[in-house]
């Protein structure tokens, strides 16, 4: 279904979003009031737990758990809703990460595990030419150029549901671990993160 028209706001001043960054984006762009904004930037809405430990949400998970309502059509604005409102923020292309598609040692070729986490990226597609890489950051861009230049491809940057980026990353970065180990003692992917690619 198309989505609906809007007019998207500039691009923000920083390249890391944060939570009013996104709030003032959805008011300007007509999803939300300003007083949705003032309940979701005072409201406690807490971390995710990862691995035992706890970790910042993404601004946009902070906007969905609130559950307020799009001004534009009625409907819910869910963490799913919100990711293509940003992808359009951005101009890029929204995408779902099927994992049953990933070609999860390739993708592990591309970047360390520990370079995917700092940067909130992870490679989905990998093509002759081109590699696909979702982010959750669309308008943090100091990573590429090194990147770009280590795996001599173009990069074709997308947006993907942070929620899934967070779990897939470290879901596929172990898959890769573990098979490995069971290959015959090639070193941790997790433990080469630590290392010097892309650090």
């Amino acid at each position: 279904m198309p989505e609906p028209t809007q007019t998207m706001p500039p691009p923000p001043h920083r390249q890391t979003l944060t939570l009013r960054d996104l709030c003032s984006a959805l008011v300007q762009s007509g999803e939300i009031s300003q007083q949705d904004a003032e309940k979701v930037l005072t409201a406690n809405l807490g971390a995710v737990s990862q691995n035992g430990q706890t970790a910042p949400r993404h601004p946009l998970e902070l906007i969905a758990i609130a559950g307020i309502t799009s001004r534009a059509d009625g409907r819910t604005l869910d963490l799913d809703r919100l990711t293509h409102w940003l992808a359009r923020w951005a101009g890029q292309d929204y995408y779902h990460i099927d994992p049953l598609k990933i070609d999860t040692p390739a993708i592990a070729r591309v970047m360390s595990y520990a370079f995917a986490q700092r940067h909130g990226i992870l490679a989905v597609e990998i093509g002759k030419d081109e590699v696909l890489i979702a982010s959750t950051e669309p308008f943090k861009s100091e990573w590429e150029s090194n990147l770009r230049q280590a795996i001599r491809k173009d990069i074709r940057r997308v947006v993907a549901n942070p929620e899934a980026i967070r779990r897939y990353t470290v879901e596929f970065y172990q898959l890769v671990n573990s098979v490995n180990k069971a290959g015959g003692g090639v070193e941790s992917e997790l433990r080469a993160a630590a290392g010097p690619r892309f650090q």
